[in-house]
């Protein structure tokens, strides 16, 4: 309405001659800002730590795998893949086919 009655709108924006430092003003504000909430969630934020059993197994020993019990493996595994992966599964698994023996 005071845009068609061509009525000046007060600025929302604090009253400063140079912006420099109303630029620093809106800096400082947004800093104090984003420490407070910082000090808020650190003091809301509270860290459960599982606890661990102490008697974990230890794996120092290994079972020795043949091509074949490797073969059975790779076929075994579903084809899903990602742009990530370094190779895609067909084609790890052609390569099992070729180069394991059954």
């Amino acid at each position: 309405m005071d845009k068609i009655l061509d009525r000046k709108q007060a600025s929302p924006l604090p009253p400063r001659k140079d912006a420099e430092i109303l630029a620093c003003n809106f800096g400082e504000f947004f800093t104090d800002k984003i420490n407070k909430i910082r000090q808020e969630l650190d003091a809301q934020t509270v860290i459960h730590l599982p606890d661990f059993a102490r008697d974990l197994p230890v794996w120092s020993t290994f079972k020795t795998l043949s091509e074949g019990d490797i073969h059975k493996l790779v076929i075994k595994a579903n084809a899903t893949q990602c742009k990530l992966d370094p190779l895609p599964t067909w084609l790890s698994k052609q390569i099992s086919m070729s180069s394991c023996r059954p």
